[in-house]
Parts: C-alpha cells; sequence; structure tokens
C-alpha cells in the first residue's frame, strides 16, 4: 500500500512537470487521467515555530518551517519553496520572505527594526501548491510590535485584546501532551536560572525511537511585557481535521503548481500597445555571478513562459532576452507567486500599561547595546549548493592578466585563445565558434554555434562584445566539448568574467527575490565569554534544525 502511493505521488509530481513545460505557475484542469492524478497528491498544510509573539525595534523574529503532508501527517517533500509574510493591522504586506524547504524542513528570521509602527502584526505561511485549498490550509499568527521610539506606540495602551501572561508554574499543556503521546521530555537543571550561569537542559526520549525526529528549540528570558499565546505543535496537530487532505478540483479549474525543484520564475510577454502576445518563441534568463545560471523556456500561445532554477540564487538582479529579434521592445509582466487570496481572521495584540513603561526602557536600552555589538556575535550563513555553471564540463582557464594586454576582445581571440575564432555568416552577422575536440572520427568543424556569456549573462549577438574592452576582462573560460540546453545542440561556451564582474546588461533586466539563506545561529558559551563585551540577550538560544535520533540531546546554555 505505501509502495503505491508513493507511485502515485511520483507519478502526480512528473505529471505536474510535464504539464507546467507550456503552462504557468496557474494551469487548467483539461483531462480526466491529469484530475485523477491530482486528486490522489496529498495537500499540504505549514506550522510555524516562532520564538516569542512580542517584538521590539533591535530584535529579531526566528521562525522554523515544517511542511505537513496531510494524508500521512509527516513531513511532504512536495514543495521546496514556501512564503511568509508579515502583514500590519491594515491588511499592508509588511515583508515577504522566500524560504527554501529541504524535506519538508526550512528557517528563516525577521529583524524588527524602528521603521515598525506599535500595534498588530499577523504573519501567514503558504506554499503554491496549499493555496488550491481553503484558508484554513495557511498558517497564521498574532504578533505584537511595541515601538517606544516612535509616536504611535499609544495605540497599544488603549488595546481591548486580553493580555496572555506566561504561566512559570507547573507543566504546560503541551509538555504534558508531549510527555503521554511521543514519549519526550523536556527538563532544566534550575527553576530559576541565574544570571551569566550555565544552564543544562536535557531532550529525554521516554518512549524510545517514537520520539525521533526534526525539533526546534527556543531559550528565551520570562519577560514582563506580555506575550499573546502563539500556536503550538500539539495545537496545531489537533486542527488537521479541518485541513484539506487532497486537491478538491474538478475539470475546468485552475490550480497553482508546486514548485518541486527550486523558485519558479513566470511570467507574460507582449508587444505594442495592442499587447499582442510574443507567441512560440524561445526565452532566456539569465541569473549572473560567479555560479550563474542559464534557464531556459518557450512561450504559449497566450505569451505565457515560466522555468524553473537549477539550484539556489543569492543575486537579486536577472536578465530577460528573447532569441528572435523584435523591432519593438517586449514589454514582460512577471507572475508573483507569494501572492496568496484568501481571508485573515481578526488581528489581537497585547496592551500596556505604565506600570510596564521601566520594563519597556530597559528591553529597549539592552537591545541597543546588544546591537552595537553584533559584529562580535555573528550567525554563520551556510552556502547552498551551486548548479554546475559549465553545464558538467571543465573549462579551460584563460587569466589575461598573465598574457600582454591588448585593447579588443578580438585581438585577445586572435592572440591567447586557442579552439575560438570569428566568422562571419550569410547574414554578414559575425558569430564565435569553438573547435570541437580533436578524435578520430569526428569533424574539426560543426555548424552548432557556442553558448557566449559575460558575468553570466546570455550574449546572443556575438559581434557586441567583440569590440569589448579587455582590460575590463580577467577571464575567459572555453569549453569544447558538445552541449545541449534547452532542447537545441551547441558546439562548446565560451565564458567571459569581467575584472569588476559588472557587465551590465543583456536583455531585458528585472528584480529576483533571492530564497532567505541557511544559517547557523550564534551561540554564545559562558566559558568563552569576553568579558568586555557586554551581555543582554533576551533571545538566550534559538536552534531551528535539530534532530533526535539515537541518543538524548543534552545543551549547555549561558544566561545573559
Amino acid at each position: 500500500m505505501n509502495d503505491m502511493k508513493q507511485y502515485n505521488i511520483g507519478y502526480i509530481l512528473s505529471l505536474l512537470l510535464l504539464l507546467f513545460q507550456t503552462g504557468r505557475a496557474q494551469q487548467r484542469i483539461v483531462s480526466e487521467a491529469e484530475l485523477d492524478a491530482l486528486q490522489d497528491t496529498p495537500m499540504e498544510s505549514l506550522y510555524l515555530h516562532i520564538n516569542r509573539s512580542t517584538f521590539f525595534p533591535g530584535e529579531i523574529l526566528y521562525y522554523s518551517l515544517y511542511n505537513i503532508n496531510m494524508q500521512t501527517y509527516r513531513l511532504s517533500s512536495i514543495s521546496k519553496m514556501a512564503y511568509v509574510q508579515l502583514i500590519d493591522a491594515n491588511g499592508r504586506i509588511v515583508k515577504t520572505q522566500r524560504i527554501r524547504l529541504e524535506r519538508g524542513r526550512g528557517q528563516g528570521d525577521l529583524f524588527i527594526n524602528t521603521n515598525y509602527t506599535s500595534g498588530a502584526y499577523k504573519l501567514i505561511a503558504f506554499t503554491n501548491w496549499m493555496k488550491n485549498a481553503g484558508d484554513n490550509q495557511v498558517f497564521h499568527a498574532n504578533l505584537t510590535v511595541v515601538n517606544p521610539y516612535e509616536p504611535n506606540a499609544g495605540v497599544l495602551l488603549t488595546a481591548t485584546n486580553s493580555i496572555v501572561k506566561n504561566e512559570t508554574n507547573g507543566p504546560s499543556e503541551e509538555s504534558e501532551n508531549l510527555e503521554s503521546g511521543i514519549g519526550l521530555l523536556l527538563e532544566a537543571d534550575c527553576e530559576t536560572c541565574p544570571v551569566e550561569s550555565n544552564m543544562r537542559i536535557r531532550l529525554k526520549k521516554l518512549k524510545g525511537a517514537l520520539a525521533d525526529g526534526n525539533y526546534s528549540l527556543s531559550v528565551a528570558r520570562i519577560e514582563e511585557v506580555p506575550e499573546l499565546s502563539l500556536p503550538s505543535a500539539v495545537r496545531f496537530s489537533k486542527t488537521y481535521a479541518e485541513r484539506e487532505r487532497s486537491f478538491q478540483g474538478k475539470m475546468g479549474d485552475t490550480l497553482w503548481i508546486p514548485e518541486q525543484r527550486e523558485a519558479i520564475i513566470s511570467g507574460r510577454i507582449v508587444m505594442g500597445s495592442d499587447r499582442v502576445p510574443i507567441e512560440n518563441t524561445p526565452v532566456v534568463i539569465s541569473l549572473p555571478g560567479e555560479n550563474f545560471q542559464l534557464l531556459a523556456a518557450k512561450t504559449n500561445a497566450e505569451g505565457q513562459f515560466n522555468m524553473y532554477m537549477k539550484a539556489p540564487y543569492d543575486g537579486n538582479l536577472a536578465f530577460l532576452d528573447l532569441e528572435v529579434n523584435h523591432e519593438q521592445t517586449p514589454q514582460v509582466r512577471f507572475e508573483n507567486l507569494a501572492k496568496w487570496k484568501g481571508k485573515l481572521d481578526e488581528f489581537a495584540n497585547i496592551g500596556i500599561d505604565t506600570t510596564m513603561s521601566e520594563a519597556i526602557r530597559q528591553r529597549s536600552i539592552h537591545n541597543q547595546i546588544e546591537n552595537s555589538y553584533f559584529e562580535a556575535k555573528p550567525d554563520t550563513v551556510i552556502s547552498p549548493y551551486s548548479e554546475e555553471s559549465y553545464f558538467g564540463n571543465l573549462p579551460r582557464i584563460y587569466d589575461l592578466d598573465a598574457y600582454t594586454r591588448f585593447t579588443t576582445f578580438q585581438e585577445v581571440l586572435v592572440e591567447i585563445i586557442q579552439d575560438v575564432w570569428v566568422k562571419r555568416g550569410p547574414s554578414k552577422q559575425e558569430t564565435l565558434w569553438v573547435r570541437a575536440p580533436l578524435e578520430e572520427g569526428r569533424e574539426v568543424y560543426t555548424e552548432d554555434p557556442p553558448i557566449v556569456t559575460i558575468d553570466g549573462v546570455w550574449i546572443q549577438d556575438h559581434s557586441k562584445i567583440l569590440e569589448f574592452d579587455a582590460r575590463k576582462i580577467r577571464y575567459v573560460r572555453v569549453v569544447q566539448e558538445s552541449i545541449v540546453w534547452a532542447g537545441r545542440k551547441y558546439q562548446g561556451m565560451v565564458a567571459l568574467e569581467t575584472v569588476d564582474k559588472n557587465y551590465g546588461a543583456a536583455g531585458i533586466p528585472f528584480t529576483f527575490s533571492p530564497s532567505e539563506p541557511v544559517k547557523r545561529y550564534y551561540f554564545q558559551s559562558n566559558s568563552l565569554k569576553n568579558r568586555h563585551i557586554p551581555d543582554f540577550r533576551h533571545q538566550l538560544y534559538w536552534n531551528p534544525g535539530m534532530i533526535l535520533a539515537e541518543n538524548d540531546i543534552e545543551l549547555v546554555i549561558s544566561t545573559s
């Protein structure tokens, strides 16, 4: 039975990928076979573990994502991207973050600066695939921002919402459920831990392998300023029955395609004032940089295109070009996958009064001091995997600093670069050509041009770079092997890298919102503490990705 379900999921994911080649991020259901496969596909729902619900300027909102398969109630591997949005009480989206999901898990953080006004906020999270279900599928939590630096802070003085106090005596409902359910116990060696001391925390398994799995852990000071109650994992699991377990669409409906590999870039290209679609035309998107990516697709009859990125991309600028030149400049409209058109329930926030003024003042001072020393307590960004920019080949590298400098790139080709030359085609246009590797039974010359890039930007018209100032070029990389890309054969590749790695543009530039980086958060230990660096942390420890497997987990956490 499990094997059959696994086959069905694999089948539908492959089917969706095939459908997606000529559609967009939304696809209309046109056959019974598609509908049957879609209805057999599990729906998802996100749970976010958030470090707290009340924030001051200078503090960081940390969250850990769990993408749940609503049929197995285990982590979902369907979507590879999630979207997290912070929304204010007026319904304005204050911040949107794209989060990569790895086997159903992800993480992120959001710095609360002085631009955030005091009042109620909601944090929501969803995947593209979840948009096919109802509003209940989307995660949301109420948050409060207290900004004592702006005049609107008084709005919290008149708040009518109930204040949720921090309970410190006795086990919580959640801890009791954990002990009786999965058999997990969280214990500390002190009930009230003194300042600048070491606190020992143990995550203990009471029922063996039943407690194995993915966890996140937040340790923070108990604050005098109240907190709203956040959705706990136990309470979230009790809402599973309220959420869709599978796709509920019907023939003719439009569905949102899950982002199954990496981020999707989707849009529509039209021409002129009449907005005539540019149909059946190859589109190339360049994601420049050291580990650049070249993406390709073809527009459909409505001028729509979409393409999956190959790997994470940390840049914010990209370029779109068409393989067919047009007299007029094409108009491109990119689709925003971070949109969610659901309804939010009522906003809630804490209420404050004058008795909290000293606590607010002290916490604000502590945040200012901590942020003054942030360089002494750095988080570590974990580099994402990178896609091979040269299509799996090892290029020959020419460092032009090691040669006599020439004025133009065309002179460099003649004097330095081997197996690459320029020839004029029937249309009098000059094109670069790369000699194929000399092997028995193979022709030296081919009819296939090479792929040409500068700083990772695809160059369609090779003649534009022949007079390029060679003194601005640092490296030339040459691949001689044949490359099949976007259904077309190319003879090799010529990749130029400029000294300042900022060639400019080729095609239509557009901004790109990369996914948030994965971080290993700073862990402060009293045994290693520099006594000259003040310690006024309110968030003592945050770990968004803990794996509990064979042994219990024991941590020593320093208080501030």
